[in-house]
């Protein structure tokens, strides 16, 4: 999965994904391309731009071209306050409805969980839309699957959230899901 903010520069550079991964490998010295061999059209785009050379070696422009594309974090205010929204929409304690509030949520370092949601967002290819997301379904889903115990109660804290990626369970909740997967009772 390509994270919208990295397609986006290389859409903003006229490259092709092929192109991209070129770049990539070239510039890491991943060795996918031993596995996946781009059209020999692709190289000679690159060639013609500068950014290899012609033996196909990376030059300093597609080196700085490539740090551009993938390891330029995004813009950190912008992160920031997602991530304050987001800490400010999970539950700090299981009441909800008839229930009263029995444990707290909400635990934990608020750093560690802002350094793992920082990490998320930009190292693992989420957004911090999918993050809310996904936090909200789990939450609403839970709610409304508290029939005869409270589910909120098995909810994970922020940090073991997102160290153990339930965002990526969460996000896949359907609406028509009747049945409740206890994950998370473990944790507790």
């Amino acid at each position: 999965m390509i994270d919208e903010f990295i397609l986006d520069k290389i859409i903003l550079y006229n490259l092709t994904l092929d192109q991209a991964l070129i770049l990539y490998c070239k510039c890491t010295g991943t060795k996918s391309l031993t596995h996946y061999r781009p059209a020999a059209e692709e190289y000679d785009q690159l060639i013609l731009n500068k950014f290899l050379t012609a033996s196909r070696n990376i030059t300093r422009e597609g080196t700085q071209l490539c740090k551009e594309i993938f390891f330029t974090e995004k813009n950190n205010d912008n992160i920031d306050t997602e991530f304050e929204n987001w800490w400010d929409n999970f539950p700090a304690n299981d009441a909800h409805g008839n229930y009263g509030a029995r444990r707290l949520i909400r635990t934990g370092s608020k750093a560690k969980a802002k350094a793992l949601y920082m990490n998320a967002v930009n190292k693992k290819a989420v957004t911090s839309e999918f993050l809310l997301l996904a936090l909200q379904k789990e939450v609403d889903f839970r709610k409304k699957n508290s029939v005869k115990e409270n589910q909120l109660s098995y909810l994970q804290s922020p940090v073991t959230w997102l160290t153990n990626e339930t965002y990526l369970l969460s996000s896949s909740i359907s609406e028509n899901n009747t049945t409740f997967s206890e994950y998370g009772k473990e944790f507790i």
